[in-house]
């Protein structure tokens, strides 16, 4: 194996490199580039390196010699280029692809001919490697670009690298990569002495930003990648003819003190009195905060050209894109007029259906739930927000996820103002049981999952901030 690199413009289909009355035009989707009097060695060097496939090395190399002005101006339209993205490296051996470098962030930086990296350079902790497609992908959410490898001897190097605690480079090929590597940060040198990066952990980095604009070059955001080839997930639920059900009283008026006191005296109330809810105060809060007031259709346009209906749905509380895939799930252990167990409520029929009764996976709940707010009595109510992943992704592509914990923000606030207007006492939790939620509702944890819970009930007349 002889491996070297070479230049490409992104995208492939979109770019071209032209040279017009001495003039060198390069033009992608996302950049133009127009070079005049750029002399008849620097548009020869960047023609052959950038269409043309010539090793950078030895153009480089070449002009180091020749030509150090136009080296300089060279260096200055490949950093340009990297900057805007849109220059890819090949790591080829004569027509065989075996990786490609494909750039992420504006701090991208190639250098063919740089030297390999400090002997303590190590294999950065925030890598992951996964397959992707026929390849398999090497990315870090804090490296400039990712790697996408084609070759299984050149995996086999790459993880041969993963728990050295010294890169050694013994040939050419060797020398290249980590060169590369080192360049794009899959490879680091100090990262464990970090302090602030000592306090992130890989699945938090790579979340964060993955789900923002500014360190990947993913589609993101509403892009409805799926349509077309799967069915949008409606609003409502298959039907259960044997589903037992618990109307709750509409309230008939509403009267609220002001914004400005509500929000003065707001709390996380984590000790309950004994007392039952009523009916009527669980009703009132769930009517206030989350029940359905209409439905819409959203047409989304098909890759065959036909329209998809996407049904879309209104509540009191805001949703992205108006999905509204967060159901209200409660464990219910002391409400007047309801049996103990685990209901969902339905906004559009402001009522609660059954899920299941009472029984060990009760205990899994309540303890995770006392677990999270440190306290050693269960609130008549644990609420569970339950999203249905599908209702979101079939939108948005990289920040799905992201769009639900901040609907869940959302939620949060509302019933913590609505509670407050009340005179309940209600507290949001920061972790809870996915799994043991999902065996209640009797749903696939891939399809709905508990995102966020809450404590609820009548609070002592004396509570701690």
């Amino acid at each position: 194996m002889s491996l070297r690199p070479r230049f490409r413009l992104l995208p492939a289909e979109a770019a071209s490199i032209d040279v017009v009355d001495g003039a060198l035009q390069l033009v992608t989707q996302f950049l133009r580039l127009e070079l005049k009097n750029a002399g008849e060695t620097l548009v020869h060097t960047l023609v052959s390196v950038l269409r043309d496939g010539e090793d950078p090395r030895i153009v480089e190399d070449t002009l180091a010699t020749s030509s150090p002005d136009d080296l300089a101006k060279y260096y200055e339209v490949v950093q340009r280029l990297c900057k805007a993205m849109v220059l890819q490296v090949d790591i080829v051996d004569g027509d065989a692809l075996y990786a490609t470098i494909v750039p992420m962030a504006a701090d991208f930086m190639v250098d063919a001919t740089a030297d390999v990296p400090p002997s303590e350079a190590r294999w950065s902790r925030f890598v992951t490697m996964r397959r992707e497609g026929g390849h398999v992908l090497i990315e870090s959410p804090i490296a400039s670009a990712r790697v996408e490898v084609f070759d299984p001897s050149l995996l086999e190097r790459c993880t041969s690298w993963m728990q050295a605690s010294r890169i050694l480079a013994t040939d050419d090929d060797d020398r290249l990569l980590t060169s590369l590597l080192y360049q794009t940060g899959i490879l680091r040198v100090g990262e464990d002495d970090d302090a602030t990066l000592a306090q992130w952990s890989t699945t938090d980095m790579l979340f964060h930003f993955r789900s923002r604009f500014g360190r990947h070059t993913r589609a993101s955001g509403g892009v409805f990648r799926h349509v077309g080839r799967i069915d949008p997930p409606g609003v409502d639920r298959p039907y259960d003819p044997n589903e037992r059900l618990v109307s709750l009283p509409v309230p008939t008026t509403v009267t609220s003190r002001s914004l400005e006191d509500i929000v003065s005296t707001r709390r996380s109330v984590r000790t309950f009195s004994q007392r039952p809810m009523t009916l009527e105060q669980l009703g009132t809060l769930l009517w206030r905060t989350v029940r359905e007031t209409g439905r819409m259709t959203m047409d989304v346009a098909s890759p065959d050209g036909t329209s998809i209906p996407f049904e879309l749905r209104r509540r009191p509380v805001p949703s992205g894109g108006a999905a509204h895939e967060i159901d209200v799930y409660l464990t219910i252990r002391n409400v007047e007029g309801v049996a103990p167990g685990f209901w969902r409520y339905d906004g559009a029929r402001h009522a609660l259906v059954h899920c299941a009764d009472v029984d060990s996976r009760f205990d899994i709940m309540w303890y995770r739930a006392m677990q999270a707010s440190g306290t050693s009595v269960p609130p008549p109510v644990l609420m569970t927000l339950g999203a249905r992943f599908t209702r979101i992704m079939w939108k948005y592509e990289a920040m799905a996820y992201a769009a639900i914990l901040k609907h869940v923000g959302v939620i949060y606030e509302l019933f913590y103002l609505v509670a407050t207007d009340m005179n309940l006492g209600i507290c949001a939790l920061g972790n809870g049981d996915t799994m043991t939620f999902s065996s209640l509702a009797g749903v696939d944890p891939f399809v709905e999952g508990s995102v966020g819970e809450m404590l609820l009930g009548i609070p002592v007349e004396e509570e701690t901030p």
